[in-house]
Protein backbone atom coordinates (compact mmCIF):
# COMPACT_ATOMS: atom_id res chain seq x y z
CA UNK A 1 0.00 0.00 0.00
CA UNK A 2 2.52 2.10 0.93
CA UNK A 3 3.91 1.45 -2.37
CA UNK A 4 1.57 2.71 -4.33
CA UNK A 5 1.07 5.82 -2.09
CA UNK A 6 3.99 6.58 -3.16
CA UNK A 7 4.31 6.09 -6.83
CA UNK A 8 0.87 8.22 -6.73
CA UNK A 9 2.59 10.70 -4.52
CA UNK A 10 5.45 10.84 -7.20
CA UNK A 11 3.29 11.30 -10.36
CA UNK A 12 1.17 14.18 -8.74
CA UNK A 13 3.97 16.03 -7.00
CA UNK A 14 6.73 16.17 -10.36
CA UNK A 15 4.44 14.88 -13.34
CA UNK A 16 3.76 11.72 -15.24
CA UNK A 17 7.22 12.59 -17.47
CA UNK A 18 9.17 13.17 -14.47
CA UNK A 19 7.77 10.57 -12.43
CA UNK A 20 8.37 7.73 -14.78
CA UNK A 21 12.06 9.15 -15.97
CA UNK A 22 13.15 10.01 -12.47
CA UNK A 23 11.22 7.41 -9.88
CA UNK A 24 9.95 4.11 -11.83
CA UNK A 25 12.83 3.48 -14.34
CA UNK A 26 15.60 4.13 -11.75
CA UNK A 27 13.91 2.44 -9.12
CA UNK A 28 13.67 -0.91 -11.83
CA UNK A 29 16.90 -0.63 -12.76
CA UNK A 30 17.91 -0.50 -8.74
CA UNK A 31 15.70 -3.65 -8.04
CA UNK A 32 17.30 -5.44 -11.17
CA UNK A 33 20.44 -4.60 -9.85
CA UNK A 34 19.54 -6.13 -6.47
CA UNK A 35 18.01 -8.94 -7.50
CA UNK A 36 21.12 -10.08 -10.05
CA UNK A 37 23.45 -9.61 -6.77
CA UNK A 38 21.14 -11.31 -4.21
CA UNK A 39 20.26 -9.11 -2.12
CA UNK A 40 16.66 -9.41 -3.24
CA UNK A 41 14.50 -11.40 -4.41
CA UNK A 42 11.49 -12.46 -7.75
CA UNK A 43 8.95 -10.96 -4.93
CA UNK A 44 10.63 -7.93 -4.57
CA UNK A 45 10.55 -7.00 -8.30
CA UNK A 46 7.39 -8.28 -8.99
CA UNK A 47 5.66 -6.42 -6.51
CA UNK A 48 7.41 -3.17 -7.68
CA UNK A 49 6.69 -4.56 -11.40
CA UNK A 50 2.77 -4.85 -10.40
CA UNK A 51 2.95 -1.53 -8.30
CA UNK A 52 4.20 0.42 -11.15
CA UNK A 53 1.72 -1.39 -13.63
CA UNK A 54 -1.21 -0.51 -11.69
CA UNK A 55 -0.41 3.19 -11.20
CA UNK A 56 0.50 3.46 -14.80
CA UNK A 57 -2.94 1.70 -15.67
CA UNK A 58 -4.44 3.70 -13.53
CA UNK A 59 -3.23 7.07 -15.48
CA UNK A 60 -4.09 5.80 -18.94
CA UNK A 61 -6.48 6.84 -20.99
CA UNK A 62 -7.84 4.70 -23.59
CA UNK A 63 -10.14 6.83 -25.04
CA UNK A 64 -9.81 7.58 -28.82
CA UNK A 65 -9.74 10.76 -30.35
CA UNK A 66 -10.73 11.27 -33.88
CA UNK A 67 -7.88 14.16 -34.30
CA UNK A 68 -4.73 12.04 -32.12
CA UNK A 69 -2.24 10.53 -33.57
CA UNK A 70 -2.76 6.99 -32.83
CA UNK A 71 -0.13 4.18 -31.49
CA UNK A 72 -0.29 0.57 -31.89
CA UNK A 73 2.38 -0.87 -29.04
CA UNK A 74 3.07 -4.21 -28.67
CA UNK A 75 6.63 -7.19 -27.33
CA UNK A 76 6.88 -9.59 -29.84
CA UNK A 77 6.43 -13.17 -28.93
CA UNK A 78 8.44 -14.27 -25.87
CA UNK A 79 9.07 -11.05 -24.88
CA UNK A 80 7.57 -10.70 -21.26
CA UNK A 81 8.95 -7.54 -20.21
CA UNK A 82 5.92 -4.91 -20.74
CA UNK A 83 6.50 -2.07 -18.62
CA UNK A 84 8.57 -0.11 -20.88
CA UNK A 85 5.19 0.01 -23.38
CA UNK A 86 2.93 1.24 -20.58
CA UNK A 87 5.48 3.84 -19.78
CA UNK A 88 5.40 4.85 -23.62
CA UNK A 89 1.78 5.05 -23.85
CA UNK A 90 0.83 7.21 -21.26
CA UNK A 91 4.06 9.58 -22.33
CA UNK A 92 2.34 9.77 -25.44
CA UNK A 93 -1.20 10.10 -23.98
CA UNK A 94 0.36 13.19 -22.22
CA UNK A 95 1.41 14.47 -25.48
CA UNK A 96 -2.07 14.14 -27.46
CA UNK A 97 -1.41 10.93 -28.88
CA UNK A 98 -4.14 8.32 -28.07
CA UNK A 99 -2.98 4.45 -27.42
CA UNK A 100 -3.26 0.80 -28.28
CA UNK A 101 -1.32 -1.49 -25.92
CA UNK A 102 -1.18 -4.79 -26.97
CA UNK A 103 1.70 -5.67 -24.10
CA UNK A 104 3.94 -8.89 -23.72
CA UNK A 105 4.26 -11.53 -25.68
CA UNK A 106 2.33 -10.73 -28.16
CA UNK A 107 2.31 -13.40 -31.76
CA UNK A 108 3.37 -11.85 -35.05
CA UNK A 109 0.09 -12.67 -36.29
CA UNK A 110 -1.80 -10.70 -33.77
CA UNK A 111 0.40 -7.75 -33.96
CA UNK A 112 -0.92 -8.27 -37.54
CA UNK A 113 -4.68 -8.21 -37.01
CA UNK A 114 -4.28 -5.18 -34.96
CA UNK A 115 -2.67 -3.46 -37.57
CA UNK A 116 -5.82 -3.89 -39.94
CA UNK A 117 -8.32 -3.21 -37.47
CA UNK A 118 -6.63 -0.13 -35.33
CA UNK A 119 -5.09 1.27 -38.39
CA UNK A 120 -2.69 3.49 -36.19
CA UNK A 121 -0.23 6.06 -37.68
CA UNK A 122 2.55 3.92 -36.10
CA UNK A 123 3.23 0.43 -34.73
CA UNK A 124 6.08 0.51 -31.60
CA UNK A 125 7.80 -2.94 -30.53
CA UNK A 126 9.49 -3.26 -27.70
CA UNK A 127 12.37 -6.26 -26.91
CA UNK A 128 15.19 -6.48 -24.18
CA UNK A 129 16.03 -10.02 -25.84
CA UNK A 130 18.52 -9.93 -27.95
CA UNK A 131 16.62 -11.77 -31.14
CA UNK A 132 13.64 -10.43 -30.75
CA UNK A 133 13.91 -7.95 -33.63
CA UNK A 134 16.97 -9.33 -35.59
CA UNK A 135 15.81 -12.99 -35.89
CA UNK A 136 12.87 -11.80 -37.03
CA UNK A 137 12.65 -9.29 -39.63
CA UNK A 138 10.75 -10.22 -42.18
CA UNK A 139 8.14 -10.85 -39.49
CA UNK A 140 8.85 -6.52 -38.64
CA UNK A 141 8.96 -5.91 -42.23
CA UNK A 142 5.50 -7.67 -42.93
CA UNK A 143 4.28 -5.25 -40.10
CA UNK A 144 5.73 -2.08 -42.00
CA UNK A 145 3.74 -2.24 -44.75
CA UNK A 146 0.56 -1.31 -42.63
CA UNK A 147 2.13 1.47 -40.64
CA UNK A 148 5.53 3.04 -39.86
CA UNK A 149 6.97 0.53 -37.38
CA UNK A 150 9.45 2.19 -34.28
CA UNK A 151 11.51 -0.85 -32.27
CA UNK A 152 12.79 0.22 -28.85
CA UNK A 153 14.78 -1.55 -26.39
CA UNK A 154 17.57 -3.32 -25.81
CA UNK A 155 17.26 -5.64 -28.86
CA UNK A 156 16.58 -3.10 -30.89
CA UNK A 157 19.92 -2.20 -30.65
CA UNK A 158 21.06 -5.45 -32.59
CA UNK A 159 19.46 -4.75 -35.95
CA UNK A 160 21.89 -4.08 -38.27
CA UNK A 161 19.85 -4.69 -41.24
CA UNK A 162 17.40 -1.77 -42.97
CA UNK A 163 14.14 -2.17 -44.03
CA UNK A 164 11.83 -0.35 -45.49
CA UNK A 165 9.51 2.02 -42.58
CA UNK A 166 11.22 0.70 -39.93
CA UNK A 167 13.12 2.44 -37.71
CA UNK A 168 15.21 2.20 -34.35
CA UNK A 169 14.10 4.58 -31.39
CA UNK A 170 16.50 6.30 -28.95
CA UNK A 171 16.82 3.68 -25.90
CA UNK A 172 16.07 6.45 -23.35
CA UNK A 173 12.35 6.27 -23.32
CA UNK A 174 11.84 10.44 -22.81
CA UNK A 175 14.31 10.36 -25.70
CA UNK A 176 12.42 7.88 -27.80
CA UNK A 177 8.95 9.60 -26.93
CA UNK A 178 10.23 12.49 -27.97
CA UNK A 179 11.72 11.29 -31.30
CA UNK A 180 8.33 10.19 -32.20
CA UNK A 181 6.03 13.28 -31.40
CA UNK A 182 8.24 14.94 -33.57
CA UNK A 183 8.78 12.81 -36.46
CA UNK A 184 5.57 10.29 -36.92
CA UNK A 185 3.66 12.72 -38.58
CA UNK A 186 -0.35 11.35 -38.97
CA UNK A 187 -0.32 8.92 -41.66
CA UNK A 188 -4.12 8.74 -41.91
CA UNK A 189 -4.91 12.28 -40.63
Amino acid sequence: MALRSSLDAAVDQFGVTAAVTEVMIPALHRIGEDWASGRLGVMHEHLLSRAIATELDRRSSYEPTASARTALLACPPRELHDLPLLMASLLLQERGWSTVVLGASTPWPAIGSALRTVRPDVCILAATRPTAFAANLTAVGQLARRAPVYLGGPASTRVEQTVEDVHVLPLDLADAVTYLDTVALPAHG
